[in-house]
């Protein structure tokens, strides 16, 4: 997203893979809100800050979104065979066939076993508003997470936090932000010359 990163990379490396996976940015954004929430980090609603358009929180949860730049940008300085896009959709459904198109497209060889099936970082709520207060302070978190082992880590996640459906979002507000992303997404299309139909739905 940040304007210098590209050429950085290149200058670094002029012979760098990169490796973008891109999902639905409605999807995307309400995702990375919701895990903000989760940690604590923000109390206001969505609602307020897609309508406020404005602030580091518009800028992570929709300006981050527009593909279209960003992606163009890592094409024009690398070209497109060095630029790797994995839609996340395809990564959710066959996730092994992604991963192997990856490692092609990188140019190694793995012949390591790795359980498709895990699921990591589902999503879950914080009990009451203590223990969301006291998740917030990620020094804490991260203080505990080094000094204890991981399954105690793990069990007293268990105790804090609870499985449970992500909150939806309203109808009205998910189509605004649609209507937001509508022509980035267009862009992309073309750029990438690719369908996305069922993100404009």
């Amino acid at each position: 997203y940040y304007p210098n990163v590209a050429n950085r990379i290149k200058d670094y490396n002029p012979d760098a893979k990169i490796v973008i996976m891109l999902r639905n940015p409605v999807d995307r954004a309400v995702s990375h809100y919701l895990m903000d929430y989760r940690l604590g980090l923000i109390s206001n609603s969505l609602e307020n800050i897609f309508y406020n358009d404005s602030g580091l929180y518009f800028q992570q949860y929709f300006l981050l979104g527009k593909y279209f730049n960003q992606v163009k940008k890592y094409i024009d300085i690398f070209g497109s065979e060095n630029v790797h896009i994995i839609w996340h959709s395809d990564f959710k459904v066959n996730t092994k066939l992604e991963f192997e198109k990856l490692v092609e497209f990188i140019g190694i060889k793995s012949d390591c076993e790795i359980n498709f099936n895990k699921i990591h970082n589902s999503f879950s709520m914080h009990r009451n508003n203590f223990v969301r207060k006291i998740y917030s302070f990620n020094f804490l978190r991260k203080f505990l997470s080094f000094l204890l082992p991981a399954r105690l880590v793990s069990f007293i996640k268990s105790i804090l936090f609870v499985k449970d459906n992500k909150p939806e979002i309203s109808e009205e507000i998910r189509l605004k932000i649609l209507d937001f992303y509508k022509p980035d997404i267009e862009n992309l299309e073309q750029l990438l010359s690719v369908n996305l139909s069922k993100w404009k739905k």
